[in-house]
């Protein structure tokens, strides 16, 4: 009996028995929707991150300072203000540099317009070509001009103020020092592909430039003169050839003679990634919760796999008599067992492959739920149908070698 009759029989006798058939994959479905559905997450997740911090541009090195030594204290704003503008100007005189963009967080108290106020906002300084390096798309608007009482807002900021804010509006911040200062809306970004690492939302934020509105200076080592401080550098290198070279030139110079290195606390790591290491360190943490999730669902998998060998048991029960009938007229052990196994075998491909469709269309609706970017990798789709192929050899092994193994006579007169 050759492998397309073997498996002739064995779908006609799947269609015999739909509802069993059907319920038998179940657990499979289950597993493998649920492996595809917290992978592609994680992988969206790790996309979102990495693209938050340094967007898509691959030839962008960060510094920051992060009072922690684990991989979640880059990823959870822990970053201090260190760098100064001295710090800045000698990393900007690094041959292969292109540009550095400061940035810092700052506090505020609120932020209110003519007409309403945001409950909890928050505000970047930074420089104007931040937007540009991180490839931010301006929906109104343009970038703030340094030295002007100007600033740009986010979408998820415009929506927290209720929507009653445009460019060209006046808004009021009241900071942390109890100083209360205007500024012009002079743009607005699209926000919907940014991640908020403390909720679901996007961040609502307020961006403006450090002349006039920063309110953090240092007296700085290297001149003994007042000067900006700020928790990230991104340093944006000519060519991506060239960036190891830039990124070892950088952690020498922030290492042993910044400003930064004498303003750091002894338990402040100076940390210098490029997106290829924040990218690793996302990946480390992603990971990790990866591998406990889809622990859970691997479950359902193994539960499915004692399902398809059990109901295969039970049709080696009942189809006794007509193994016996087949090995009477010249079927051989080995077709037997390859008729069980090709059954076998076609339940955990035809759970994989739902269970794929399930994952995937599920991890769809999520990331559109949650605004994250949809990462998908078609060998995921190849991996889950090993996965099923492989559960159907285990689980159908032991039932088709006992179908191979019925004695014909006993077969026979069995009622």
């Amino acid at each position: 009996m050759d492998v397309r009759e073997s498996i002739r029989l064995a779908w006609t006798n799947l269609g015999n028995h739909k509802l069993r058939s059907t319920l038998t994959t179940i657990g499979i479905v289950v597993g493998i929707a649920g492996v595809i559905l917290f992978i592609t997450l994680g992988a969206s997740l790790q996309a979102e991150i990495v693209s938050t911090f340094v967007g898509d541009n691959e030839n962008v090195i960060q510094v920051s300072a992060q009072k922690g030594d684990n991989e979640y204290s880059a990823l959870l704003g822990s970053s201090r203000s260190v760098y100064t503008e001295h710090d800045i100007e000698q990393v900007e005189s690094i041959s292969g540099v292109e540009r550095v963009v400061p940035y810092s967080g700052m506090g505020v108290t609120r932020v209110t317009t003519a007409d309403s106020s945001m409950a909890t906002p928050r505000m970047a300084i930074t420089e104007p070509s931040y937007f540009d390096l991180r490839g931010d798309s301006f929906v109104d608007g343009r970038p703030f001009r340094l030295g002007q009482r100007e600033v740009v807002l986010s979408q998820s900021a415009v929506v927290a103020f209720g929507g009653n804010v445009s460019v060209g509006d006046q808004i009021t911040l009241g900071q942390s020092n109890d100083e209360i200062r205007n500024a012009t809306v002079v743009g607005i970004i699209d926000s919907s592909d940014q991640l908020s690492l403390d909720s679901n939302a996007p961040p609502a934020v307020v961006y403006a430039p450090a002349n006039p509105y920063h309110t953090r200076r240092v007296t700085a080592p290297s001149a003994e003169t007042q000067q900006f401080v700020y928790e990230r550098l991104f340093i944006q290198v000519t060519t991506f050839n060239n960036i190891n070279q830039v990124e070892d030139e950088v952690k020498t110079y922030i290492k042993q003679s910044s400003d930064a290195r004498q303003l750091s606390e002894s338990e402040t790591e100076l940390k210098i990634q490029t997106r290829e290491d924040l990218v690793d360190q996302v990946s480390h943490v992603t990971r990790t919760f990866i591998l406990y999730i889809t622990a859970v669902a691997l479950l359902s998998l193994i539960i499915g796999a004692i399902g398809i060998a059990n109901i295969m048991l039970v049709s080696v029960t009942e189809r006794t008599r007509e193994i016996g009938v087949m090995r009477a007229i010249g079927a051989s052990r080995r077709a037997v067992l390859q008729i069980f196994l090709v059954e076998s075998i076609s339940l955990g491909i035809l759970g994989s492959m739902l269970g794929t469709a399930v994952g995937v269309l599920s991890a769809r609706v999520t990331t559109e739920l949650i605004n994250l970017p949809f990462t998908f990798q078609l060998e995921w789709v190849f991996a889950a149908i090993g996965v099923g192929i492989s559960i159907g050899v285990l689980a159908g092994l032991y039932p088709a070698y006992s179908a191979a193994h019925v004695d014909p006579v006993k077969a026979l007169n069995r009622e």
